[in-house]
Parts: structure tokens; sequence; C-alpha cells
């Protein structure tokens, strides 16, 4: 049995001959707990030069401008209540909109609650005919990306989704906390689905440069289990808790938009084409490439079992 197989190919055809010059203006269409706090995070960044909050529920989005203005005085950014006319030419638009996750339930459990709220706001995107990135957070984020990318049009490389990017940190933080090591000794990715079926790539973490067998030599299966329980299920108990998750979506958020606007060439885990054979039309969580004109997927390896739960997460989902 081969070690590794490759289910990622540098896919060229997402390059866009058009150039991408981002503006340094974002819209967030989502006046939320996720769209408020990434507004809020993203004002404090010099890269930022003004953000939109756009919301269906045009009390909460005024509401929300006043009390994140507060917060601008110390800042060179601005934020503004907004409508789709608003939008223009290289902003990224960001979507956070849609019914929360409740206690019990599942990301595809939003699937039909979701669904007809992004496409509403796809519709009107198109209307205005600008030249955007859009940035899917609202989960199922995976699924939802796909709606996405099926319903604008855009070039390809200028839709995707948060992905898994959120779940490889937690997956970095349970293992720096258990070997009660620095977070940044840590090197790990998740792929798949962001959600109960998310693939933890065991086979490529690092810590100080060595692999989980050098730490765990006799319990290793037992701590991969429970290290993918911790994953998958850090947002139940959060939600349990407090109802909802905002503060590390909202990080991940200002992080992929500094990549952006920064044009820095991180790769990342996010909700985007695979090249898996018979599914290169469905999106999941996998390795980008992203930059100032959007993603494209990048070369990445992985065992032969890690492929076949992550073509099991694609069934679950699709």
């Amino acid at each position: 049995m081969k070690l590794f197989t490759k289910i990622l190919k540098m896919d060229n055809t997402s390059l866009n001959s058009k150039s991408f010059k981002p503006s340094g203006r974002v819209v967030i269409i989502g006046a939320g707990l996720v769209g408020s706090t990434t507004a809020y995070s993203l004002l404090s960044k010099e890269y930022i030069n003004e953000v939109l909050l756009l919301d269906i529920n045009q009390e909460l989005e005024t509401s929300q401008v006043m009390d994140l203005e507060d917060s601008t005085i110390l800042f060179n950014s601005t934020i503004k209540t907004s409508s789709y006319s608003d939008i223009k030419n290289n902003d990224i638009v960001v979507i956070t909109a849609g019914c929360n996750q409740k206690d019990g339930e599942s990301r595809l459990d939003l699937k039909k609650k979701n669904e007809g709220i992004v496409l509403d706001i796809c519709s009107n995107l198109n209307k205005i005919k600008k030249d955007i990135i859009v940035l899917m957070v609202t989960n199922p984020v995976d699924y939802l990306t796909h709606i996405a990318i099926n319903s604008l049009k855009l070039p390809r490389g200028r839709v995707f989704g948060s992905g898994t990017y959120l779940d490889s940190l937690r997956l970095r933080l349970a293992i720096s906390q258990d070997l009660k090591v620095s977070v940044n000794d840590v090197e790990a990715i998740v792929l798949g689905e962001h959600g109960d079926s998310s693939v933890p790539i065991f086979t490529k973490v690092l810590i100080k440069a060595k692999p989980l067998s050098s730490y765990y030599t006799n319990n290793l299966d037992k701590k991969l289990e429970e290290f993918t329980n911790i994953v998958r299920d850090k947002a139940y108990n959060i939600i349990k808790g407090k109802n909802a998750t905002y503060y590390g979506i909202s990080t991940v958020i200002s992080n992929i938009i500094e990549a952006i606007v920064l044009n820095k060439d991180s790769v990342i885990p996010l909700s985007y084409y695979t090249t898996i054979k018979g599914y290169e039309n469905d999106i999941i969580g996998i390795m980008c490439m992203v930059n100032g004109n959007g993603v494209v997927n990048v070369d990445y390896k992985v065992s032969d079992e890690e492929l076949e739960l992550i073509v099991k997460s694609l069934n679950v989902i699709y």
C-alpha cells in the first residue's frame, strides 16, 4: 500500500487572468454575532480602510454600526450601514447571514434553513455586477459555498468558504495543551467537512519538527481518537454553554482577509473544489493558497486511509 496518495494538484485554471486589486474595503452580509464580531476584529487592522455592515434587519444593522463606530475613534478605519448598491469593484464580501446552529443541531441540519438565504444574497450580488471576492462563512459552509459558486457570476477562485481553517487551529491548540508546548510549535491540518465528519491529517502533524508518534509511543491510537473528538465536538460544547461560537471564526475570517488584501500567498484549508476523481465539482475543506486574486488549490498528500475518510466526508455533505 502506498503511504501517500496525491489528492490535490495545482489548479492553474483558478488563477484569474484579470488581476484583482483588493480595495481594503470589506462588506459583511449578516450583522449577527459572527458578522459583528468579525467587523470589530477587522476595524483594528491597519490594512482595512472601511467595513460595511449589511443585514435584512435594518434596526440590528444600525444598532451594531452605532456600537462599533465607538471603537473606531482609536482606529484608522470606519464602519457604515450599507445596501447592495454600496458594493464596489475590488471589495471583499463576507457572508455570515443565516440561522445559527442550536444546541443539539449539526451544521448540516441548517442546509434547508440557510440555502434560501444564501440564494437570495447571491441573486442580489449578481444584480450589481461587481468584480468582488466572496468569502462564505454561513454553515454548513462547504455545502453553501458550493451553492454560492454555482450561483454567482464570478471567475473561478473568487468564491470560497472558511472551510476547516478553524478546525485546524482547534487541533493545533488541543495538541499543544496536551503536550504543554507552545501552539506555535505545532503544525496540524484538518480537511474534509467543517463538521462531524472532519478529517484530522495526523500523518502530517509535527511538534517541534517531530511526528506525533514520537510523543505518544504507547497510546497513539487513543490520542488520535481523543483529538478527533475534541475538534468535532468543541462547537457543540461552546453552543451548549453560550448558544453560539463567534470569536474563533471571526479571527479566522480576519486572517483570510489579511492574506487577500496583503497578497500573502497563505496556504490554509478552505472550502473549495477538490480534485479527487469523481468529486471534481464538489466543495470541501481542502488545502488552498489564498492571495489578492482569490484562491487556488495546491499539491497536498495524505495517506490512503485519510483519503478514504475525506471521500466519506464528501458523501456525507452531498
